[in-house]
């Protein structure tokens, strides 16, 4: 919750912006200085958007290095091991230790990679990591309706709700109370 309302913030405030840079145009300002006033607020949004991407639905990229170097490499360092372990000692023989310990490795790397195909693949429906589309649409079309009812106010005013923060125990941040 305190998130979207963070969100809603954001989207205000750069309307408020937005609406500045048109009353300094009527006010007189010239058009290139707008043009590139209103170029960096479309900055500004395309990095808070991005931003709110990686917070929202970032994977894991080491997870996926892992996963492939583990899936090339290892079983260039196992495979003697194997036969090692294969031959034993003395009279040993150890054949079915050595493919036991063969197949689980084997099998652990498979999971590694059905794991990052999963990872891979955010819009597969039913997957924990899945990208929620239609939720994001409808958070973009609330948005749109902020920006809408929020026209009516000049661009000054501060838009911002009183938020009243306390550090835990982690030492980051939490919301106590918010009022609108």
């Amino acid at each position: 919750k305190a998130e979207k309302h963070g969100r809603d913030i954001m989207i205000r405030l750069t309307g408020h912006l937005l609406r500045a840079t048109e009353e300094l145009k009527a006010a007189g300002m010239p058009g290139n200085e707008s043009s590139r006033l209103n170029q960096y607020v479309m900055f500004l949004n395309k990095s808070f958007e991005n931003l709110w991407a990686f917070k929202v639905y970032r994977t894991s990229a080491s997870l996926r290095a892992l996963s492939l170097i583990t899936t090339q490499i290892m079983p260039m360092f196992y495979g003697p091991y194997f036969l090692h372990i294969a031959r034993g000692e003395g009279s040993e023989n150890n054949v079915a230790f050595a493919c036991a310990f063969a197949s689980l490795i084997s099998v652990l790397l498979v999971a590694l990679i059905s794991l990052e195909r999963q990872l891979e693949n955010p819009f597969r429906f039913g997957s924990t990591d899945t990208i929620r589309v239609k939720e994001e649409m409808q958070l973009c079309r609330e948005n749109i309706f902020i920006c809408e009812a929020d026209l009516e106010s000049p661009w000054y005013q501060n838009p911002r709700s009183e938020m009243n923060f306390a550090m835990d125990n982690n030492g980051s941040f939490a919301t106590l109370e918010m009022r609108t």
